[in-house]
């Protein structure tokens, strides 16, 4: 298989060329078109190249799997429910919602075989111009398009997956979906609520110090909490009645600040009878809105920006990233599957970057530069 470039009066578009083995007959092919013009760089040339190699090398479906042809919203149901036991409760509920509010409204008239990509590519369009959702929402609904046609296929529903051909939403990286609060901010926030709610101290400072997930914090039990190595150990995590893995299925260990340890020591001398580290006023477990109120009181006697809870977490990771911390490190600390979900935030630190490339001169070059450009310059 290949492609390669074709030159145009004025333009140039990607030719794709390879041989097959007809799926049915056996017999030994060529084909060979133009790739569509929005085709502008090899990688996506070739990506287009492997569809049409797939899709023509796919022996046809039997006659009674033609059949299993079905509505939109029959397959999006079956789909579902067939896959809800890989699925934990918080991604399901996330899917079922994205199908329900979004999907099934806009495919409602279709069925699983005749949604093309032109289809697909018109939802994106029109979510991205006449709605108000964010790019990264809608990317995130290409994506459950993109998992059920997956399994469509797999399953004899359809002949191919149309999201495949669709690009994802470019996200600027500066626009994404999260606040922050500096660490002057966080620190102002916390001496305000060790006045106003005291209780509630130990909890957001742990939140504000680990990075830990709302769900995480609301599941983390005294034997987590190591205060011998000064470790708290992220072994689960909480949501809406059900206790899971972590979210990227794995445990980690994430160090305490000597702040951070004298606070939860202290904490457990006056509640180490209960199970878990951290409870609601009315001794039950946390969720958002259980943490909404305090987190509402410490915000208002303080004066910082308003942000979400789950922001904390975002605050804890940007202020790590402009105290020169290591991307790597915080990839493991946070506990994301790949370093690309971490790199949001490698953006928050540009002078941390320029001091990187600085210490890359000998220090006896730097500073005879330093004494050529002479005083004015070198200010």
């Amino acid at each position: 298989m290949s492609v390669y470039k074709r030159e145009n009066k004025g333009s140039t578009s990607w030719m794709i060329d390879f041989t097959y083995n007809h799926p049915v007959t056996g017999e030994k092919k060529r084909h060979r078109e133009a790739a569509p013009k929005e085709v502008t760089l090899k990688r996506d040339a070739l990506a287009h190249e492997r569809a049409l190699h797939d899709k023509m090398t796919t022996p046809p479906p039997k006659p009674e799997e033609v059949k299993k042809d079905a509505p939109f919203a029959d397959f999006a149901g079956h789909w579902k429910d067939t896959r809800r036991g890989d699925w934990k409760p918080t991604a399901y509920r996330g899917y079922e919602q994205i199908l329900r509010v979004h999907l099934l409204p806009a495919f409602k008239a279709k069925t699983i075989r005749t949604i093309t990509v032109e289809d697909i590519q018109k939802y994106k369009s029109d979510k991205v111009a006449k709605s108000d959702l964010s790019p990264k929402t809608v990317n995130n609904h290409l994506g459950v398009l993109g998992a059920m046609f997956e399994d469509a296929v797999k399953w004899r529903y359809a002949p191919e997956n149309p999201a495949r051909q669709v690009k994802p939403c470019r996200v600027d990286r500066l626009d994404e979906d999260f606040g922050f609060w500096t660490a002057e901010e966080s620190e102002r926030f916390l001496k305000a609520i060790q006045e106003v709610r005291p209780r509630w101290y130990p909890f957001f400072l742990t939140a504000l110090r680990t990075g830990l997930r709302m769900g995480e914090l609301a599941a983390l039990r005294w034997a987590d909490v190591d205060l011998t190595s000064r470790k708290v150990h992220v072994r689960r995590s909480y949501s809406h009645g059900t206790e899971t893995t972590p979210k990227s299925g794995k445990g980690r260990s994430v160090p305490m600040s000597p702040v951070l340890y004298t606070a939860l020591a202290e904490h457990k001398l006056a509640y180490a009878t209960q199970e878990r580290v951290f409870l609601s006023d009315e001794g039950l477990i946390l969720d958002s809105n259980r943490v909404k109120h305090p987190f509402r009181r410490g915000i208002e006697a303080s004066g910082v920006r308003l942000i979400r809870i789950h922001d904390l977490r975002h605050s804890f990771a940007s202020q790590f990233v402009m105290a020169s911390g290591s991307i790597y490190v915080l990839q493991r600390l946070l506990g994301h599957s790949t370093v690309e979900m971490t790199q949001r935030y490698a953006h928050l630190s540009p002078e941390a970057q320029a001091d990187a490339v600085m210490v890359l001169d000998p220090p006896e070059d730097s500073a005879a530069l330093l004494r050529h450009a002479g005083p004015g310059e070198g200010a």
